[in-house]
């Protein structure tokens, strides 16, 4: 098998391949309890799951049930398995040592059709695709285009709930003060709103994204699935301007446990995908998430004291 970059010859020859799609992997812990799981399948002699590609290749010695495998996959986590094919391997015995091993005739090898794949010694093993290498603001992408967006349509929002320029101009210092109040009320009911969409596209990949780093979702996994909804309510509340000083309150604590948990990943300078947009998007977790859900908790500990009515 490959491990760590290494040869093992397995000490059973495989007679059968189940190349098994999952969603739900988000980083390498993901890949690792999957591995065990599948390892604890009577019958299987080898495993190598990757995360992107986003699947596991199973070697058995006899007929393995595809039930078990995707009963096994869904034991480590919040995963599902979404495709899973088997095909039988030919009787080809595995050499104990590849580096006088005789040539093994390459038909036998259904993975060399991968481009990612790298020849090695025995041709059923194929390492894992290689990581998006792209500097962490490329990759951050999506997010700014988002924000931006969002802070768009709340600065039009704004000027359309509190009328034209000049007449924002002739109220003078009044007009001003409640202008930038009503746009961080529209920018936080555009967050809210569109985050907890991008969210609930996969509701259970970003719980199990989210236990990754979030301080309470670590210890209440049933946190990640209720979070996306929480989301949605404030950001109908900042809407509508239902109950102002309760969402800001909600808001407030909401972002500074999320920088918490956050500040804590990046201390420990795990590589985790950020799961504020969900799984749709494959973002890094780095200082713009942190900084994110900061600002957040600024504009509602602002509105907190400096309220409209002042």
């Amino acid at each position: 098998m490959v491990f760590g970059g290494s040869y093992i010859a397995m000490t059973q020859t495989p007679t059968s391949l189940h190349t098994i799609s999952i969603r739900g992997m988000h980083c390498q812990a993901c890949v690792s309890r999957i591995d065990a799981a599948l390892r604890k399948v009577s019958g299987v002699t080898d495993a190598l799951v990757t995360l992107s590609p986003a699947r596991s290749k199973v070697w058995s010695d006899g007929p393995t049930s595809e039930t078990a495998l995707v009963r096994a996959v869904e034991s480590a986590g919040s995963y599902t398995v979404t495709d899973i094919t088997s095909e039988a391997l030919a009787p080809t015995p595995q050499p104990h040592d590849p580096l006088h091993a005789p040539h093994h005739a390459t038909h036998q090898t259904p993975l060399h059709t991968d481009p990612h794949a790298t020849q090695l010694p025995t041709p059923e093993y194929a390492p894992a695709a290689e990581p998006d290498t792209r500097p962490a603001l490329v990759r951050l992408y999506p997010l700014f285009l988002i924000v931006a967006f969002i802070t768009l349509v709340a600065g039009l929002a704004t000027a359309f709930r509190t009328g034209s320029a000049s007449e924002a101009v002739a109220s003078h210092a009044a007009s001003l003060h409640w202008s930038w109040h009503s746009f961080m009320l529209d920018f936080m009911a555009g967050f809210f709103l569109v985050f907890a969409f991008f969210k609930l596209l996969d509701l259970r990949g970003f719980a199990s994204s989210y236990a990754m780093y979030d301080l309470l979702a670590m210890r209440v996994r049933p946190w990640g699935l209720v979070y996306p909804f929480v989301e949605l309510a404030l950001g109908v509340m900042f809407l509508v301007r239902f109950q102002i000083p309760a969402a800001n309150i909600a808001t407030l604590a909401l972002m500074l446990l999320g920088a918490a948990g956050v500040l804590n990943a990046l201390r420990q300078k795990k590589q985790l995908r950020c799961a504020c947009l969900g799984t749709a998007l494959n973002l890094p977790m780095t200082t713009v998430t942190l900084v994110e859900d900061l600002a957040m908790a600024a504009m509602a500990g602002a509105m907190l004291l400096w309220p409209a009515s002042a």
